[in-house]
């Protein structure tokens, strides 16, 4: 809408004697202001395969009630009641990972669903809503319990609070610490003192010795002390709603890296466990399996010789990982699987199998098999699912798709995970290029032929990988920074408005002191190699040692931290901001009807950099992608003395 009154605008004022288009375009300013009025449609066509989460298309409209549809940075949160007894019992049935609680029988919920995926329960378990349902409290009468059966009076840790049912098994459990994560504003916000779900839900987020805090969840752990806790329970805890567009700054993939491993176990005690509770894959394990291997990888990154004998693992409709900063013993292997058969659940590893001949029941073991003979390497390139380990420098947990054996024209179980998320990036990426193409290399064939004369050939080149080089440069590092400060800003919401607004006023700056730096240095030229220089220093002293650097800054506050990273992107800024008008004065002296290509140039690469950072980060992390922006600075030097020699 915004864009379209932008155009009329455009055309009314260049156009002033022209009145029938002068009226045309306020009728359609006046029709665009009104069209936010009109009432947005609600027949879409519901896809099969989307999960049973899209409640409006799934549901007939009398068996649920919304109670709450709220926006947020995150998308739009939604809140439900069933209404009909048969669609509670087949959804709390079927999603047994999910609507698992120790009380019998179950409390009315509601149910959060935020962009209609991710969703959690709220139970009722206040004292009058479990008085209605007579329900009252069995403990270890489900295997959501099963870390608490190896610690006792625990300090907990949950990432991914949501509607508290994690922070309510704690309580009764004994914890006498519970601190935890809720990314979700209004989840968060709402289930909080004075939220409209408080009381319902017993008062869960404010109950004795509990702290919830509305953060990411690996920005929470690293604040904590170390050696301090005796459980970290992570949920399926996930979003797969930004997924679904290739938007992967909406994924908590931080929560599932190495790295993030290795910080659970840090504020862990000796014998605290971590609780890993993903989506189980019967035939093809994927996200369970990668997970493991992620395990693994941080184990023996800290030095544990025999990192399987840290792994438990379980399923109960969802893949329960049980990991241990120490070995577990004999006796807690044997409480755990009894604890698991009583239930007439699956243990995958360690099986019977597996305990008495060493030999491999399943994938899990088959990993774990190959892992202690060395050959992890050849497990992996031979499985048809990429479930390698990941660091914070590709945090695409979600990617466990593999170019080898990619067909794009295949069908999909699922429209908002696997294969597809990479087919829409693909998408989108030809789609920039055909528009960049159209508007930009088309028009320039055209003027080149009638109006930009001036211009010789030798030149035409030089002029386009200059200003190409510049927006594909550029995004490439603000992507990369935006995706570095996720961690210190507790959300990628904070790390792309603070990133975006830092390195905007600063490149302005740069642009207005270039006349400055040309005096300094005597010519152009020299200004550009110093900040070309000066940039990729601060590029590679990032790379270097910015994440240990910027983790001492954790627990500072808020406005703290975005002072930390002005004073980091600030200089970085400056630099990138006396590349473009360096280049615009050139034109100017020689041929100023390039303007026009120069900003197109400009704007059409810093589309292709997005997406292409994105894309290229999934296989070779995000260092590479800054690695890579330094290469294209250099290219844009090179570029730019070509076209002073032809300009001077």
């Amino acid at each position: 809408m915004l864009s379209f009154v932008a155009l009329a605008l455009a055309v009314f004022f260049y156009f002033p004697q022209k009145n029938r288009l002068k009226a045309f375009c306020l009728s359609l300013i006046a029709f665009l202001f009104i069209f936010p009025f009109v009432k947005e449609p609600h027949n879409y066509k519901i896809d099969s395969t989307k999960g049973w989460e899209y409640i409006p298309g799934h549901y007939a409209k009398d068996s649920y009630e919304l109670v709450l549809s709220q926006w947020s940075p995150l998308g739009r949160t939604h809140a439900y009641r069933f209404l009909k007894e048969e669609d509670k019992k087949a959804i709390t049935q079927s999603m047994t990972g999910t609507f698992e609680i120790n009380v019998e029988p179950p409390p009315e919920f509601l149910y959060f669903s935020p962009n209609y995926l991710a969703g959690t329960p709220v139970y009722n378990l206040s004292a009058e809503g479990l008085a209605k349902q007579q329900s009252k409290i069995k403990l270890f009468s489900k295997i959501i319990e099963t870390p608490y059966l190896l610690v006792q009076d625990p300090k907990v840790v949950i990432i991914g609070t949501g509607g508290g049912r994690d922070i309510f098994l704690a309580n009764i459990h004994g914890a006498t610490e519970v601190v935890g994560a809720e990314i979700n504003p209004v989840i968060h916000k709402e289930m909080s003192p004075r939220g409209r779900f408080y009381e319902y839900s017993g008062g869960v987020y404010a109950s004795k010795n509990t702290k919830i805090y509305n953060v990411d969840g690996r920005h929470l752990v690293k604040t904590l002390k170390p050696n301090e806790y005796d459980l970290v329970v992570l949920n399926g805890v996930d979003t797969f709603s930004g997924l679904s567009s290739g938007a992967y700054a909406y994924a908590e993939s931080y929560l599932y890296t190495r790295n993030a491993v290795i910080d659970y176990l840090r504020i862990l005690k000796d014998n605290g466990i971590i609780n890993f509770n993903r989506w189980y894959f019967e035939k093809w394990p994927r996200e369970d399996l990668k997970l493991e291997v992620i395990i693994m990888g941080a184990l023996k990154t800290l030095g544990v010789e025999k990192p399987w004998e840290h792994l438990f693992i379980g399923t109960f409709g969802t893949c329960m990982i049980l990991v241990k900063k120490t070995p577990f013993t004999p006796q807690e292997r044997a409480v755990l699987s009894n604890y698991f058969k009583k239930d007439n659940k699956e243990i995958l590893y360690p099986t019977v199998e597996w305990e008495t001949k060493g030999e491999p029941k399943n994938y899990f073991e088959k990993y774990i098999q190959a892992f202690m003979g060395k050959k992890e390497k050849v497990f992996l390139q031979e499985y048809p699912y990429d479930v390698s380990s990941i660091t914070d420098d590709n945090p695409f947990f979600y990617k466990y798709y593999k170019l080898s054996s990619y067909n794009p024209l295949g069908g999909y179980d699922f429209i908002h995970t696997g294969n597809v998320i990479f087919l829409t990036q693909i998408f989108i990426l030809a789609e920039a290029f055909f528009f960049i193409f159209l508007f930009i290399f088309v028009p320039l064939w055209v003027a080149k032929r009638k109006k930009i004369r001036t211009l010789s050939n030798k030149a035409l080149g030089p002029l386009v990988l200059y200003f190409s080089c510049l927006g594909l440069g550029f995004m490439l590092i603000e992507i990369s920074l935006m995706q570095r400060f996720t961690l210190l800003l507790g959300s990628p919401i904070h790390s792309i408005s603070v990133v975006l607004a830092i390195l905007l006023i600063s490149t302005g700056l740069g642009s207005y002191l270039l006349p400055f730096l040309k005096n300094l240095m005597k010519t152009e030229k020299r200004s550009l190699r110093l900040v070309t220089f000066l940039l990729i220093l601060q590029l590679a002293l990032l790379i270097m040692f910015g994440s240990p650097i910027f983790e001492q800054f954790m627990a500072f506050p808020f406005f703290g931290r975005i002072m930390i990273i002005a004073l980091v992107l600030l200089p970085m800024g400056i630099c990138l901001g006396v590349f473009f008008p360096a280049g615009l004065l050139l034109m100017q002296r020689q041929c100023d009807e390039t303007y026009a290509l120069a900003w197109g140039l400009n704007c059409g690469f810093s589309v292709l950099g997005s997406i292409l950072a994105i894309i290229i980060a999934q296989f070779l992390g995000f260092n590479f992608v800054t690695l890579l922006a330094c290469i294209v600075y250099i290219l844009a030097l090179a570029a730019y003395h070509r076209l002073s020699f032809y300009f001077t």
